[in-house]
């Protein structure tokens, strides 16, 4: 695979795992509250519950890391002569 193929795939799926943990992230912390509602039952969403979306939000969370370190790698060059740049070495 070329590396502008490799970089476009990506960076397509680090946004798309960016996406999802925006996603996650809000279902967590607005329509799935902490704590017992109603008596003792447990809220969920399309079968899933905020410990089961927390566990998806981790993983997603991991893959962008993973994602993002390989981003890094793939552009080393232009990271360390933009920093040299910025100490004023040539």
């Amino acid at each position: 695979m070329k590396r502008n193929s490799l970089n476009f795939w990506l960076d397509v799926l680090a946004f798309l795992c960016l996406v999802g943990l925006v996603w996650t992230g809000l279902l967590i912390h607005r329509v799935l509250p902490p704590g017992i509602r109603g008596g003792g039952s447990h809220l969920e969403l399309w079968g899933l519950n905020r410990h089961d979306y927390g566990e998806i939000h981790l993983a997603l969370g991991v893959g962008f890391l993973a994602l993002m370190l390989a981003h890094l790698l793939l552009h080393w060059g232009w990271v360390c002569c933009v920093v040299g740049r910025a100490f004023g070495k040539k």
